[in-house]
C-alpha cells in the first residue's frame, strides 16, 4: 500500500545528534534512597520484618541470589512486594 505519513528521504533526514555533556561532579555514585509504601507492612508485622531483613542481609553476604531469597521470603509467608521490599532494606 502507499505510505503513510510525510516521506522522509534519507535515514539521517531530521536526526539530532545528541552532544556529550562534560562529566562533573567527583565521580561519586550516590545510592538511590529506598522508598517503601508505608502500608506495604502492618504494624504487627514490624518486628518479624526486622528479622526478615537481618536474615536477608546475611543470605545475601553468603553469597544466595536475590531470585532464591524472594522464593524463601515468599514460602514464609511475605507477599512479593514485601520480598522485593525487605531485599532492598536489607541492602542500605
Amino acid at each position: 500500500g502507499p505510505a503513510r505519513g510525510p516521506a522522509t528521504i534519507g535515514s539521517a533526514a531530521g536526526k539530532k545528534v545528541a552532544k556529550r555533556k562534560p562529566i562533573t561532579g567527583d565521580g561519586k555514585v550516590r545510592k538511590a534512597k529506598v522508598m517503601i509504601d508505608p502500608d506495604l507492612f502492618d504494624n504487627d508485622e514490624l518486628a518479624d520484618k526486622n528479622a526478615a531483613i537481618d536474615w536477608t542481609r546475611s543470605a545475601l553476604k553468603e553469597g544466595q541470589s536475590e531470585r532464591s531469597i524472594l522464593m524463601q521470603l515468599q514460602t514464609t509467608g511475605w507477599s512479593a512486594p514485601q520480598s522485593r521490599a525487605i531485599i532492598d532494606l536489607s541492602k542500605q
